[in-house]
């Protein structure tokens, strides 16, 4: 065992003192486990970030045929859409939309609760003439 300190409050904090873990390995795993206010909201915030890119799969991925959706193949665009999550998650954009194709949107944005949204807006039109 060993000793590392929080990375926000500054508690010193038990920890498995591997020689494997570098300085600031310590510092995270002590971050982790400490009990601070910062902590718990950077723990809630990492939290939210990995459901937010587990929506994306699941509304632009595999899983979307679930929903009748076209799955989104492009690799780049699922990192796009992951590296907005992360941008909205740190408060360096509110929302940024864009169209993937000629019918599919995508969105991401911050809820006024702070939470992250992902939509998938998929236009299709249909026009009969006689």
């Amino acid at each position: 065992m060993g000793t590392s300190h929080c990375k926000h409050c500054g508690t010193v904090i038990m920890i498995e003192d591997d020689d494997l873990l570098s300085e600031q390995q310590k510092i995270e795993s002590a971050t982790q486990l400490c009990e601070c206010q910062e902590a718990a909201d950077a723990r809630r915030k990492v939290e939210e970030v990995r459901k937010a890119k587990d929506r994306i799969q699941q509304l632009f991925g595999p899983d979307c045929k679930q929903l009748n959706l076209i799955p989104i193949s492009n690799v780049k665009i699922h990192r796009l859409l992951e590296q907005i999550v992360e941008m909205v998650s740190e408060g360096d954009l509110y929302a940024l939309s864009f169209k993937i194709d000629v019918e599919t949107k995508a969105k991401i944005s911050i809820s006024s609760k702070g939470k992250i949204n992902i939509e998938r807006e998929r236009k299709i039109k249909y026009k009969l003439e006689a």
